[in-house]
This record gives C-alpha cells, structure tokens and sequence, in this order.
C-alpha cells in the first residue's frame, strides 16, 4: 500500500497522476522548477518542492531522490519524464527504498 507518492514529471501527465492518486486518497507530493512556478500540476498536489529553476532539473536524479526523502514519500512516479527511462534512477530509488511506479501499476497502488 502506497502512503504518499512524489510525481516526478510535468504538464498533462503529472496532472492526469495527482488527480488519480487524489480520487485514491494517496498523499502526493509534486516536483517544480521556477519555470513552471505557476503549473496547474503544483496546484493539484498536496505538497510542492522545488528542484531547481530550469526545466532540464526534472532530469536532476540527485534534486528527486533529495526531494522524496525530505517529503518522506514511499513511491515516485516519473510519468513521461526525463527520468522515466534511466536505469540510475530505478537502481537509486531501490537503494533508498522508494517503490518506482510506472502507468502498469495503474489500479495497483492503494
């Protein structure tokens, strides 16, 4: 069972996340950089860290993993993200004891 869930991406995909986690009653967390200050995805979330102020820091492997261990998370989902695809990531969210979440889980996460 997820307890709180840090959305590591942007735009439609990270709404789309927080709103599914939201009607599942599961704590979100959500990412931003000071280009994306005024996202709706940062409204939608029940907390909001910023990681840098460019949009390349959605790729920062290490301003993520900082970010969900300080906002105490359980599970990141890197949703179309920079990070979605890097084996790093998943190997590091592991090492931390973060449950990596993709769209398969889906249904799965409560």
């Amino acid at each position: 069972m997820i307890k709180k869930v840090l959305i590591a991406c942007r735009g439609e995909t990270a709404s789309r996340l927080l709103s599914q986690f939201a009607d599942a009653n599961v704590p979100t967390v959500a990412v931003y950089t000071l280009e994306d200050l005024n996202s709706v995805h940062i409204q939608l979330a029940d907390e909001a860290i910023c990681i840098g102020k460019k949009l390349k820091d959605y790729g920062r492997l290490d301003r993520v993993i900082s970010a969900a261990e300080v906002s105490d998370v359980d599970a990141i989902h890197a949703g179309d993200g920079p990070l979605s695809a890097d084996e790093r990531f998943a190997e590091v969210c592991v090492e931390c004891g973060i449950k990596l979440l993709t769209d398969s889980d889906q249904g799965g996460f409560t």
